[in-house]
């Protein structure tokens, strides 16, 4: 039975970083095509549905956008609002970053993708660019997983 168990866990892992790959893809596509027509881009949220449909997710409309962090705050409240729902099996935060691409630590324009699975996964996927005669190229992605969710404990006061 803990067999079973471990291996239907570790297929729904893999799952889970599956869906995210696909989510990462199509927002990476949606960034380029900006980046190549405005030359930047602001902060955007997409989901992805149990149909594997990519959509764009909006920040809350009650959302105050002059506190810190603005629209990123906003984008990441829509995001996990809709992941926590059911709406959404995967989220992506996607915003423009700077990455320090070993072994020189050349600093290199990146865009940078946060992902939310709601099985836990959860990940940073960071993509250097270069733009090129117009057209943008993207090198291999720098991923940071997190290994386990994040697990809430309660203090015990001191006597």
């Amino acid at each position: 039975m803990l067999l079973l168990a471990v291996s239907a866990q570790a297929q729904g892992a893999a799952q889970s970083r599956v869906d995210a790959e696909l989510l990462a893809r199509g927002v990476l596509a949606v960034a380029c095509d900006m980046l190549r027509t405005q030359g930047e881009f602001a902060p955007f949220g997409a989901g992805m549905t149990v149909a594997h449909e990519v959509m764009d997710v909006a920040p809350p409309s009650d959302s105050n956008r002059q506190r810190p962090g603005g629209l990123v705050t906003a984008l990441r409240e829509g995001l996990a609002r809709a992941l926590a729902s059911g709406q959404l099996q995967a989220t992506a935060l996607v915003y423009e970053a700077t990455l320090s691409v070993p072994p020189s630590l050349e600093r290199r324009d990146a865009v940078a993708v946060a992902l939310n699975h709601r099985s836990g996964y959860a990940a940073l996927w960071v993509y250097p660019y270069q733009v090129v005669g117009g057209e943008i190229r993207i090198g291999e992605p720098q991923i940071i997983e997190q290994k386990t969710a994040p697990v809430k404990t309660k203090v015990k006061p001191k006597k």
